[in-house]
């Protein structure tokens, strides 16, 4: 399915990390691990946000292009809308290198994100989901999981419409989208979101961020929360924010 991917595509190179704050830190720990990274968008309405910061978990931009195999299911773009090349840019993206594979279904796209992982000329594979996916079980997340560690080729399950459940994933995180702050006169500020770590294979999960992304630095920068974080509840529906009752920054 994916053979003709085959070349000299560029590997990921580990530029500004923002791995001054305590985010960048971990996620150049999460980096050094090999396996499947499992992204939930709280909502549907976040599913925009977690796509963003899946495409920068495999690693932040340098100054060579990276590629990517961006794996999704047909009707997938009524949701969470199409690829932006301006978008992509602006993240420090090459379009170029970015190679989408439309599917019929979950079945399928797992076949091609687990022979995308096999492909030394690929440094990233992202596959969204939506609604329940029920094929990707334990077994089929065991199986991403030893091809990624096979080729050292991170990737990241997008899943939105589900809560959490028993998986190979090596890091799991939970994504909201957040109000950005405006720099002054009307105008939008950059993109924000609520980061939640829900589990770490080789380390402490539980851990919760907001962060805005830097263009300049090519990174998502933490940002002061507006009051204490409470912490984090495992026996609660998944769709409740942890820090309800307190209003949201912005």
């Amino acid at each position: 399915m994916l053979s003709g991917l085959e070349g000299s595509c560029a590997p990921v190179i580990n530029g500004p990390s923002g791995s001054t704050t305590e985010l960048g830190s971990v996620l150049a720990a999460v980096r050094t691990q090999r396996g499947v990274q499992e992204v939930f968008a709280r909502s549907v309405r976040d599913l925009p946000a977690a796509l963003g910061f899946a495409l920068f978990l495999p690693g932040p931009s340098g100054k060579r292009a990276k590629s990517c195999i961006w794996i999704r299911c047909r009707g997938s773009g009524r949701e969470a809308g199409a690829l932006y090349g301006q978008g992509l840019f602006a993240a420090g993206l090459e379009p170029s290198r970015i190679f989408l594979v439309t599917v019929r279904d979950l079945k399928s796209a797992l076949k091609a994100a687990e022979e995308g992982a096999g492909t030394r000329s690929i440094s990233a594979v992202v596959l969204e989901t939506m609604g329940e996916a029920k094929e990707l079980d334990l077994k089929a997340s065991r199986r991403l999981s030893l091809a990624a560690r096979r080729q050292n080729t991170p990737v990241i399950v997008v899943r939105t419409g589900e809560s959490p459940s028993a998986s190979a994933a090596m890091a799991r995180w939970g994504i909201r989208a957040v109000p950005s702050r405006s720099p002054g006169l009307g105008l939008p500020g950059s993109p924000a979101v609520e980061v939640e770590l829900l589990k770490y294979r080789f380390g402490v999960a539980g851990r919760r961020w907001r962060v805005e992304w830097d263009h300049e630095e090519q990174a998502f920068l933490e940002q002061a929360l507006s009051g204490p974080v409470v912490p984090l509840s495992f026996d609660r529906p998944f769709g409740r924010p942890a820090y309800q009752g307190r209003a949201k920054a912005g």
